[in-house]
């Protein structure tokens, strides 16, 4: 089975309110639902990861959002799991901006988080 990361690119504009600051457009992408943690797929996890850095090169991207659920399971992952998510953030050459989802914290027992 194949599985595909969407990256949606947009592009925004911020408006700084700081006197010599003009306001830019910035070219953001927004990487959700990654999913770390569904079987033994580090291989597959890191050639889509590559696929992703590239785009992002090429795309001139100026800043990443991962916006949740970048675990499968809140409570069960690895050293792997954890090393692939590693590999996604740092293969990134801009600043990332990291949103936990559902599938990322226990909110149902406060107590083990």
């Amino acid at each position: 089975m194949q599985h595909y990361l969407i990256i949606f690119f947009t592009s925004a504009c911020i408006k700084l309110k700081t006197r010599n600051i003009k306001t830019q457009m910035v070219k953001l992408a927004h990487l959700a639902d990654i999913h770390i943690g569904s079987g033994n797929r580090s291989a597959e996890y890191r050639a889509v990861f590559d696929q992703t850095h590239a785009a992002i090169v090429a795309n001139q991207i100026d800043l990443v959002i991962i916006a949740g659920d970048i675990f499968h399971n809140k409570t069960k992952y690895t050293g792997s799991d954890i090393a692939d998510f590693e590999y996604l953030v740092k293969g990134f050459n801009v600043p990332v901006v990291i949103l936990p989802g559902n599938h990322d914290v226990n909110m149902n027992d406060l107590e083990t988080t």
